[in-house]
């Protein structure tokens, strides 16, 4: 909360996009292991802070249906993101795939950054 919930997101999607994007170019496996390392401590930061973030955005009534359209939205891509994943592997080489994600994380910033509005640390919805 005294950090700020979009500072918090920015530094995680940065995060992990910037140990992403190398994957995409090593050729030792404890090279590749330490930058997925990193990704996972840079992920593992998003979710959480992204539903604190939801339950400051909206009112208690309309929670329930945020929460829900964020989790089929997390599902899904969950299923597409492994079907691109392979398509681009096959096509292009499993270094695409580190790249693409890494380009989407990314992109993600400028989202976050310009398009979700900041949310007022002592106003909390009742």
């Amino acid at each position: 909360d005294q950090i700020g919930y979009r500072r918090i997101v920015l530094i995680c999607l940065v995060g992990a996009g910037a140990f992403t994007i190398p994957q995409a170019f090593v050729h030792n496996v404890w090279a590749f292991l330490a930058l997925r390392f990193g990704v996972g401590l840079f992920l593992g930061g998003i979710i959480p802070t992204a539903n604190a973030w939801i339950g400051r955005l909206f009112p208690a009534e309309k929670r329930g249906m945020v929460y829900g359209l964020s989790y089929s939205a997390s599902f899904g891509g969950m299923f597409i993101g492994p079907l691109l994943g392979g398509f681009l592997a096959a096509r292009l080489g499993f270094g695409s795939v580190f790249l693409v994600t890494g380009g989407l994380m990314l992109a993600t910033v400028f989202w976050v950054r310009y398009g979700i509005r900041p949310v007022d640390p002592l106003r909390t919805w009742r």
